[in-house]
Parts: structure tokens; sequence; C-alpha cells
């Protein structure tokens, strides 16, 4: 595992360099979430609602800002770019032959980039939500920040096991692109990234928090905001776990399939 724990570690001192653009890149971010914000201000005060859809204007703001900060961390980075590079110039040749695995090795530059932003945000969120306990009913016990901290965590495999199975593609496709970015945009949409999902209905919501694009961003999002109890959010943390590993079995009989079609035309 010595050889991974390098491949992170690069990955974090190249994330550490490029800091300013992460930063400007989440600035950018920044003006979408203001832009909720101030529509849900709109929204609950034409309404004279104290409640919409079981979200009080305070969760809803924060939800806001904490899907925000969420989607910018758990957002795949790339790396199925890169993968889909290799197999089109046949650089993958030479994983073939190399003692690593290859899923491994991207797995370990995907967590290196991330563990920086990962900070960054956290270092947000506890700001924004110590000024925000001055204006808004919000409480932070130990256990939400510890569980908020798990399920992201969480949300992040899931995000990476997501996109590596359907990089696989690129063993059939010559140009992948526009494949990665409707699913970018999809997983975004379904799993509550521009409004909770309780706001498609009971039936359709309900379908889709069954779904593991939920957990990589509605569910994290929700202990946060104190929408979910402990007993819920331990239950969910539970449940991204049996996705992983659902996901994880998926992807590798993707990646074992495109493999029978892998041609070194390049490299």
């Amino acid at each position: 595992m010595r050889k991974y724990w390098y491949v992170f570690k690069m990955a974090l001192q190249s994330a550490l360099e490029y800091r300013v653009n992460f930063f400007l890149s989440l600035i950018s971010d920044g003006f979408l979430v203001i832009v909720q914000c101030c529509l849900w201000t709109a929204v609950f005060a034409s309404s004279g609602r104290a409640v919409i859809n079981g979200y009080t204007y305070h969760q809803m703001i924060l939800y806001s800002v904490a899907a925000g900060v969420v989607t910018k961390v758990n957002s795949a980075g790339g790396f199925q770019n890169e993968i889909a590079a290799d197999i089109k110039n046949g650089v993958f040749s030479k994983f073939l032959t190399l003692p690593t695995r290859y899923s491994l090795f991207r797995f370990s530059r995907f967590f290196g980039d991330k563990v920086m932003q990962l900070v960054i945000a956290a270092g947000i969120l506890a700001v924004f939500f110590g000024v925000y306990r001055q204006y808004g009913t919000v409480e932070l016990p130990v256990w939400r920040c510890t569980a908020f901290l798990f399920a992201c965590l969480g949300a992040m495999v899931i995000n990476f096991i997501l996109f590596y199975a359907v990089s696989a593609l690129a063993f059939t496709l010559t140009e992948v692109w526009g494949i990665f970015t409707a699913v970018n945009q999809g997983v975004i949409l379904l799993g509550g990234g521009i409004f909770p999902l309780d706001f498609f209905g009971e039936k359709i919501g309900g379908a889709l928090q069954l779904l593991p694009f939920s957990y990589t961003l509605f569910f994290p999002v929700n202990i946060i905001n104190g929408h979910l109890g402990a007993a819920e959010a331990a239950e969910g943390i539970l449940i991204q776990l049996f996705w992983i590993g659902v996901l994880a079995a998926a992807a590798g009989a993707a990646w074992k399939g495109g493999l029978k079609r892998y041609v070194a035309a390049g490299g």
C-alpha cells in the first residue's frame, strides 16, 4: 500500500499548489448559492408559511449554503476525463504491466486532491454556522458534526465509484465528455443539489431518496441543517456503506467487460 500512499501525497501537494484556483471556483459557485438564498427568502415571505415541505426558513437557507459547499467538495474533479484520455491514448497500457491496481491508483489521487477541499469547506461551514447562530435557530452538537463528516466521506466514495464505473464507457466510445457532463448534472439534480428532494412530491421524492444519488448530497446536508435526527443519520450512513458495496461490484463488472474490448492504439 506504500505506493498508493505516495500517490495520495503527490495529489495532496498538487492540490495545495493550486489552492487559489479552488478558492476562485468556490467564489464563483457562491453566486449561485446567493441566488438560491434570495429565492427562498422571497418564497417564504410571499407564502406567509413558517414551514414548506417540512423545512423552516432557516433550515432551507442552511440547506442551500451547505448544498453548494458539499457539491463543490464531492464533485468528481475531472478524474473521469483523465481516465478516458488514458484509455484513448493508450497510456492505460502501462498500468496493465505495473504492480499496481488502476482503481486504487485513481482512488488515491482522488482523495489526495479532495483532502484540502474538505478542510477548507469545513472551515467555511464552521464560520457560516458560527455567524448564522446569531440570527437563526441552529444547534450543532458534536454528534451532528461527526455524523456530517462521515456522511461527506461516504458521499465522496460513492461519487468516485459512480464516475469510475461510468468511465468504463471509454473502452467502447471514443469521446465520452458529453456523457460525463450529463451524468454529473444528473447526479446534482437527483442528489438534491438544486433543491431538496422532498419538493419532487411524496412519490417521486420518496423514490429518489432510495437511490444512491441522494446519499451524495441530500443526506449529508440534511444532517448538518438539523432536518435529521441521530438515529436517522446513523441509518443513512449504513445505507451509504450498502451503496458503496453495490456500486463497487457494478464498477468492477463494468471494467471487467471493458478490458475485454481494450485496444492499445497509442502510448
